[in-house]
């Protein structure tokens, strides 16, 4: 893995080749969107004017997300990316999704051609999928602009999710607390140890070998537990405002439209130079906490995935598989 893949030139869509040519630079934009823990669990077949996703249950990490919610949500994050992309190129798109019952198969992708169907939003978003980056260092504290959050706020109704949004102090502190919290819950199994470190020795942050492997044989056999909860709770505090993304009902569907609606949210938030991290470890995750954090943030919803949101200095691009990889 490496971080070539974001080096994407726009005015090298090949026209006028086959379908399928055409439908591989539209993945290279699809496979940069954001995953759970960096896992990028998604595989892709292309089939003339078809595009088919499905999760990929070897990239599930079946303790941290037991249910598939963040392996759906990742998903979405890579439908919405693609949607994206198959406009700015003039396709229309028709798009069916899949229930439980098909098993892997998450989403089927029809393109067709038409010219001039780019919308305002399109036009506006899509340039910042190479440049939307989740960071993780501190952020500076600094009060989010309320237009931003106006525009944050249109954006998690994609697909029918619903969004909440915490700036009190109060109540972010009392977000911090909870995740220091969860992250002690969760660190104190030693499967869920296991799985997380079995995952970052691999370097999917893009540390150096010798440094990832470290930083497994660190989580399975100490108790960090606390000293990751200390961590998060600071990231928390740093940040000038929370975010949570619900749904009524929970089912394969609706997380991967969530999906759509959280990169939608970090497109924008991108645009708006406005750092943004997911925080699901120590909160959804913790099924525990679910009330607690509906509590706090006031989403009437069942929350699917919470995030801080604020201002820091530009993160560097997380390693990506090759297009190649994926199909």
């Amino acid at each position: 893995m490496d971080r070539s893949a974001w080096q994407i030139v726009e005015d090298q869509f090949p026209q006028g080749t086959p379908q399928e040519e055409q439908s591989r630079f539209l993945l290279r934009y699809a496979i940069l969107a954001p995953s759970s823990h960096n896992t990028q669990p998604w595989k892709f077949s292309l089939q003339g004017t078809r595009i088919r996703i499905f999760t990929d249950p070897e990239r599930w990490l079946k303790v941290a997300d037991a249910d598939q919610r963040e392996l759906h949500i990742s998903a979405g994050c890579a439908l919405a990316n693609l949607k994206l992309a198959a406009l700015r190129f003039s396709f229309t798109i028709e798009t069916a999704y899949h229930p439980e019952a098909d098993g892997d198969l998450a989403v089927t992708v029809e393109l067709s051609r038409a010219a001039g169907v780019a919308d305002s939003l399109t036009k506006t978003l899509f340039p910042f999928i190479t440049a939307r980056h989740t960071n993780r260092d501190h952020y500076d504290g600094k009060e989010v602009d309320p237009q931003s959050l106006v525009a944050l706020r249109d954006c998690a109704g994609v697909g029918g999710a619903e969004g909440a949004w915490v700036t009190d102090r109060e109540a972010i502190e009392r977000l911090s607390e909870l995740v220091e919290k969860g992250d002690a819950l969760q660190f104190a199994e030693p499967a869920y140890r296991k799985e997380l470190a079995d995952w970052m020795g691999q370097g999917v942050f893009g540390q150096p070998v010798l440094a990832a492997k470290s930083l497994a044989f660190l989580i399975s056999h100490a108790d960090v537990g606390h000293q990751q909860g200390e961590t998060e709770k600071k990231l928390i505090q740093s940040a000038s405002a929370f975010g949570v993304l619900g749904v009524e009902t929970v089912d394969k569907v609706s997380q991967i439209k969530l999906g759509e609606a959280y990169e939608t949210l970090a497109l924008t938030a991108a645009k708006l130079g406005l750092a943004l991290q997911p925080m699901n470890q120590g909160l959804t995750e913790v099924p525990a906490h679910l009330e607690e954090l509906r509590t706090i943030t006031g989403i009437k919803g069942i929350p699917q995935m919470s995030f801080r949101l604020g201002y820091a200095k530009p993160a560097e691009p997380q390693v990506r598989r090759a297009l190649e990889d994926f199909l």
